[in-house]
């Protein structure tokens, strides 16, 4: 857990696996929380994930001990140290540079923000969904005197409205989250959004076939960033499914989490060469 000389510090507290019985930990946090059993019950419902609430280091601490208790991996961090990838700036145009990534105004081509390479610290890639396409379907002439022609004999009437409504599906749509470690900063990559006017020669006639090369130029420039598996996936550097969310909510909260493990493995690892 994070330390800190400031007693009034508050944390957020991530546990990165499902519990085998959830009974004995809704009653520890109901016990350690002080909250009312339907409350700890919520809380377990976030397991494995990032948990409601900020708590103060007592609370993290004894919290923590239990969980270990329940071989339940688990951490708290400090606000200050808990990456914020919320409220992503829309991405339109950019550009890749020997320093880095050069996010440019679309019209004057000027530079609105600038990201090292080292200072690229995650790219999450996915695709999210879109709501289906909805519209009305009217009958040429002939097609639809016979279809009232056959609905009379049926015993039917003409068609309302209801049933002259079409819902076509469209395909899910690429998406990326870039988070920039200093100064913090979190972009956004959206399929359907982009320019692709980098690409040259290489630029094909869809964006979604546009939008993996795109980022596969963009990890290459980079070789700190984080990737987690939806994106190597994405990348094919992993066989795979790659994932669809619902929202960019979801995917922020997916990426936020994997991220967060990320740093969990690698404090783990820290803490074990330091032993041996």
């Amino acid at each position: 857990m994070e330390t800190s000389s400031a007693s009034h510090s508050k944390y957020r507290l991530v546990v990165f696996q499902e519990p085998a019985e959830i009974e004995p930990v809704r009653i520890m946090l109901a016990r350690e929380l002080a909250i009312h059993p339907l409350d700890a019950l919520r809380l377990v419902a976030h397991m494995p994930g990032i948990l409601p609430g900020l708590y103060d280091a007592g609370q993290c601490k004894r919290i923590l001990d239990a969980l270990f208790e329940f071989k339940l991996p688990a951490e708290a961090r400090s606000l200050e140290t808990f990456p914020d990838l919320s409220r992503p700036k829309l991405v339109h145009e950019f550009t890749l540079t020997p320093g880095g990534l050069n996010i440019c105004d679309v019209i004057r081509k000027q530079t609105l923000n600038f990201l090292p390479w080292d200072q690229i610290g995650m790219i999450a890639a996915a695709k999210l969904e879109l709501p289906d396409t909805v519209s009305e379907y009217y009958a040429p002439g002939l097609v639809a005197g016979a279809v009232r022609g056959v609905r009379r004999v049926l015993g039917g009437g003409a068609l309302n409205r209801k049933e002259r409504i079409v819902s076509s599906p469209i395909a899910p749509k690429g998406e990326a989250i870039i988070w920039r470690k200093r100064p913090h900063g979190v972009f956004r990559l959206s399929e359907d959004k982009l320019r692709y006017d980098i690409l040259g020669e290489h630029r094909a006639e869809t964006a979604s076939d546009n939008f993996p090369r795109l980022l596969r130029w963009l990890a290459a420039g980079t070789e700190t960033a984080f990737l987690p598996d939806s994106s190597l996936i994405y990348l094919g550097r992993k066989g795979g499914e790659i994932p669809v969310y619902p929202d960019l909510e979801s995917l922020t909260e997916m990426a936020t989490m994997e991220l967060l493990r990320s740093w969990y493995r690698a404090d783990r690892s820290e803490a074990q060469d330091t032993m041996s």
